[in-house]
């Protein structure tokens, strides 16, 4: 009877601590009031983006309410997140204007290929640069022509 009480109890706190350890791997992040948790493995995943690098994301940590705050575009971050839950899904929310959810992707650092995969959803063509004559009054010329 001692040891089936015991063992109860042995698999009780073994379930504790792994409820522990999952609640100190999930994090809070607060945009603009409105809170998401997420696991810090699924941040993790992207390790070169602001939230799943540990180091750049402290910056934004507030200690007292033991969540990361950033006053960004909430409607945006939902994307933003389900980029990182669905590794690597971005899709704009269709209220959300191109230009703020470009900025927020860049905030972010989801990089290039993020970058990449909204300018071909939304079929955006990258803009080539122009290549001048390095003569002066070449550049003069070519510039006025370009202009009319």
């Amino acid at each position: 009877m001692r040891d089936l009480s015991h063992q109860r109890i042995v698999k009780a706190e073994r379930r504790k601590g792994s409820m522990d350890n999952s609640l100190q791997n999930r994090i809070i992040i607060n945009i603009s009031g409105l809170r998401f948790e997420t696991f810090k493995s699924t941040l993790e995943v992207y390790p070169n983006t602001l939230l799943g690098n540990a180091k750049r994301r402290k910056y934004y940590y507030d200690n007292v309410l033991n969540e990361y705050f950033f006053d960004r575009h909430r409607e945006c971050f939902e994307a933003i997140l389900y980029y990182y839950q669905s590794k690597g899904r971005l899709r704009r929310p269709n209220s959300v204007p191109l230009d703020t959810f470009l900025e927020e992707i860049t905030f972010f650092d989801l990089g290039q290929d993020a970058l990449a995969q909204v300018r071909k959803d939304e079929n955006l063509k990258e803009v080539e640069k122009a290549q001048l004559p390095r003569n002066r009054c070449r550049r003069l010329e070519q510039c006025y022509y370009d202009k009319n």
